[in-house]
C-alpha cells in the first residue's frame, strides 16, 4: 500500500487539490445536491401542514388511480362536484382521523375480477411502481368510498316524512288533454326575410342545439379515422381447415335440432292429382320425413358454418393482436393534464396501420382479408354513411352486454374533445388519445371485425353566418312560427270551454279534428290521460298520445281540482308543444297501498337523501371549511 502512495503520490495529489476546489467553487451546487428537499408548508389546516411532499405523494396515487380506471376526483360516481389534490389529501387524513381506512387484505379479498392481476401487472409496468403500491392506492380510495358511505348512513327519513311522501307519491290524478305540437302547425312553404333570418341565427349561433324550442346553430365536430378492415368473407375463403369434413359432422350431429339450418323447409301445399287420391291402401304409403334434414342433405351448409366459425375465430385473433400491438406502444408514455397521452413519433404517422399489419404473424396472417383505410371527415349524426365501420359495434355477442356503437367510441376521443370530462363522471379510459387504437375490436352485421384510431378533427365551433347554417335556420322558424299558432289555439280552446268543456270545445270546429286525423300530421289531439302520480323523476308518462310530461306539470294538474275553471294551458318548449289540460278525477292514496308501499318508499327516501349529504360531504368547499384549509403566504 505504502508503495503505491509513494509511486502514485503526485497523481494523487491532483486529484484531491481538483476535488477540493470543487468543494470550494460549487460549494453550493453540490450542497444542493447532496441535501434532501424539504419542501415549504404551503397550507395549514386543522388535520395537519400541506407541504410540497403531500401533493407528489398525492400525485403518484392519483396517478395510480387513474390508470386503474378509477375516478379519483369523483369516487361515489357523477353527482357532486369534482375534487381536487388537495381536497383528495384532506379526505385521507379525515378518513386516517376516523379510523376507516379499507386494508389491503380487503381490498384484494373485495375483488372479484379474475382479470385484475393481469391489470395491476401492467399499470406497474407502465408506471414503473410495485404492486403493492397499487394496492395501497386502491386501498386509499375504497377508505373515502367507505367514509362517505359511513356519512350517509344517517340519513334515516322520520315516519312523518314517509306519510307525507306516500301521500304525494300514491295519490293519483286523472285528465283531459289537447295535445298541439308545434310541427303540426308549421308551414314548410312559408319564407322568411334576410332580416328575419339573420335576426333569429344571431341568437342562437353559439349554442348548441338540443329538443325541441331549444335552438343552437353551434357547427358540431367532424371526426377523421383510420381503420383496418378484417374481411370475413375473404378470410374465409383463404382459411384452410384440417378435417374440415369430419368437423362438420361433429358439429351436425351436436346441432342438428338445435340449429334452424338443419330443419327442413316446410313443403308447398299441392293439389293431389287423382293418381295420388286412389294411391295405394294407408299401411303401404311413405313414413312421414323428419322435420330435419340428414347428413347428407345438410352436409354443405354444415361445412359452410364450421368455415365461418374459423373464419369468426380467426379474424377476431387477428384483431386483438392488432389491439394488443399498438396498447404496447403507449405502456411507457405518461398522461398530461388534459388526460390524454401524447402519441408516440412511431404511432403518429398514417403509415403507422401498414406497417403494423406487415407485423402480423404469419400464424394469423391473411394478407388478402386484411385492408387498411382512413375515412373523410364525418359528422356524428351522419356516422351511419361511413363506408364499412359505420354501423360496426363493439360487445354485440357478449352475454348481456349492451353493444357500443362506433360513434360512441369515435367522439370520445382527444381530437373532438380537448380535456377529458371528468366532471361528468369519465375516466382516462373511457377516452382516446388522437392516434390511439380503440381497445375494443368492433363487428358489423356481416361479422366483419375493424380496429380504429381517431386521426385527425375540425373542431366544433360557433357557426359563422347564417349562409352556414341557413337550412336549419329557416327550418327551426317555421317551427316557431307553428309553436305560436299552437299557442294561439291553446286560448282558443280554454275561452270555449268555460261553458261546454274542453272536449265539446275540441269538436266544435273540424279544423282541429280534420288537422290531427291527417296522415301527414305526426302526433296531436283530444286525448284522456291515465291515471298518472308524481315520480322521483323529472318526467312522467301520461299515456298513449300525451306522452311524457315534467314532473312540475303532474304537480300542478293536481291543482286543478280546486281551481275556478278546472282547466289550464301549459307549455313544453323542449318538445315544441303546447298542451291543454282539463282535470278528470283524482284518486287519493288507501292505507293498503301505504303499507304496501311504506318500506320500499322509505328506502327510496333514504337512498335519495344518501346521495344529497354524499354530494354535500365531498363538496370540495366544505371538505376545506370544515378541516379549516388555510392558504400559507
Amino acid at each position: 500500500m505504502l508503495k503505491f502512495f509513494r509511486k502514485y503520490n503526485k497523481m494523487l495529489l491532483a486529484f484531491f487539490m481538483v476535488l477540493l476546489m470543487v468543494v470550494f467553487v460549487g460549494g453550493s451546487a453540490l450542497q444542493g445536491l447532496l441535501t434532501p428537499n424539504v419542501s415549504r408548508t404551503v397550507a395549514e389546516s386543522d388535520l395537519g401542514s400541506i407541504g410540497g411532499e403531500h401533493f407528489r405523494e398525492a400525485e403518484a396515487i392519483t396517478r395510480i388511480l387513474g390508470a386503474m380506471g378509477m375516478n379519483w376526483t369523483q369516487p361515489m360516481g357523477p353527482g357532486h362536484t369534482p375534487l381536487e389534490k388537495v381536497d383528495w389529501i384532506l379526505l385521507t387524513r379525515e378518513v386516517q382521523k376516523y379510523q376507516t381506512q379499507a386494508s389491503i387484505p380487503a381490498v384484494k379479498a373485495g375483488f372479484q375480477d379474475e382479470n385484475l392481476d393481469a391489470l395491476i401487472d401492467g399499470v406497474s409496468r407502465q408506471l414503473r411502481v410495485k404492486p403493492n403500491h397499487i394496492y395501497q392506492a386502491i386501498a386509499q380510495y375504497k377508505s373515502v368510498q367507505v367514509a362517505a358511505q359511513a356519512v350517509a348512513g344517517a340519513a334515516i327519513p322520520s315516519a312523518a316524512e314517509v306519510r307525507v311522501a306516500a301521500r304525494d307519491r300514491l295519490s293519483k290524478v286523472k285528465v283531459r288533454v289537447v295535445v298541439l305540437p308545434a310541427a303540426a302547425f308549421a308551414d314548410e312553404q312559408r319564407e322568411f326575410s334576410e332580416e328575419e333570418l339573420q335576426e333569429h341565427w344571431s341568437k342562437f349561433s353559439d349554442a348548441k342545439p338540443e329538443r325541441g324550442l331549444n335552438f343552437g346553430y353551434y357547427v358540431e365536430p367532424a371526426l377523421s379515422v383510420q381503420y383496418i378492415k378484417i374481411d370475413l368473407g375473404v378470410l374465409a375463403e383463404q382459411i384452410r381447415i384440417a378435417n374440415h369434413e369430419k368437423r362438420a359432422k361433429r358439429y351436425f350431429d351436436e346441432s342438428r335440432e338445435s340449429d334452424p339450418a338443419f330443419r327442413r323447409p316446410p313443403e308447398e301445399d299441392a293439389e293431389p292429382d287423382e293418381a295420388d287420391l286412389e294411391g295405394p291402401p294407408q299401411s303401404a304409403q311413405e313414413e312421414p320425413k323428419s322435420p330435419y334434414l340428414d347428413w347428407e342433405e345438410a352436409k354443405a351448409a354444415a361445412m359452410d358454418i364450421v368455415r365461418r366459425q374459423h373464419a369468426e375465430e380467426a379474424a377476431e385473433r387477428i384483431a386483438i393482436w392488432l389491439c394488443h400491438y399498438d396498447a404496447e406502444e403507449w405502456l411507457e408514455v405518461q398522461r398530461e393534464r388534459t388526460g390524454y397521452k401524447p402519441a408516440p413519433e412511431k404511432v403518429a404517422s398514417l403509415d403507422y396501420y401498414d406497417r403494423i399489419v406487415g407485423q402480423i404473424p404469419p400464424t394469423i396472417s391473411y394478407p388478402e382479408a386484411v385492408t387498411v383505410v382512413k375515412t373523410d371527415e364525418f359528422f356524428r349524426a351522419d356516422v351511419h354513411e361511413v363506408e364499412g365501420i359505420g354501423f360496426a359495434t363493439y360487445g354485440s355477442g357478449r352475454s348481456g352486454a349492451r353493444p357500443m356503437p362506433f360513434a360512441t367510441l369515435a367522439f370520445r376521443s382527444q381530437p373532438v374533445a380537448e380535456q377529458v370530462p371528468f366532471e361528468s363522471g369519465a375516466s382516462y379510459t373511457d377516452y382516446l388519445s388522437q392516434y390511439q387504437t380503440c381497445p375494443y375490436p368492433l363487428t358489423d352485421a356481416e361479422g366483419n371485425r375493424y380496429v380504429f384510431r381517431p386521426v385527425s378533427a375540425t373542431p366544433g365551433h360557433a357557426s359563422e353566418s347564417v349562409d352556414e347554417v341557413r337550412e336549419r335556420v329557416v327550418e327551426d322558424l317555421q317551427l316557431l312560427r307553428g309553436y305560436e299558432l299552437a299557442q294561439s289555439w291553446a286560448q282558443t280552446l280554454r275561452e270555449y270551454s268555460v261553458d261546454g268543456g274542453l272536449e265539446e270545445a275540441y269538436r266544435a270546429d273540424d279544423e282541429l279534428p280534420d288537422l290531427f286525423a291527417s296522415p301527414e300530421v305526426q302526433g296531436g289531439g283530444l286525448f284522456d290521460s291515465s291515471l298518472v302520480s308524481r315520480s322521483e323523476s323529472d318526467r312522467v308518462w301520461a299515456g298513449s298520445g300525451i306522452g311524457q310530461v315534467p314532473n312540475d306539470v303532474v304537480e300542478k294538474w293536481f291543482a286543478l281540482e280546486d281551481s275556478a275553471d278546472q282547466l289550464d294551458i301549459y307549455e313544453l318548449p323542449d318538445r315544441a308543444t303546447v298542451l291543454v289540460a282539463e282535470w278528470a278525477e283524482s284518486e287519493p292514496a288507501t292505507l293498503e297501498e301505504f303499507e304496501e308501499m311504506g318500506e320500499q318508499l322509505a328506502l327510496q327516501i333514504r337512498s335519495r337523501r344518501a346521495r344529497e349529504v354524499i354530494a354535500d360531504w365531498l363538496n370540495p368547499e366544505h371538505i376545506r371549511a370544515r378541516n379549516g384549509l388555510k392558504v400559507v403566504d
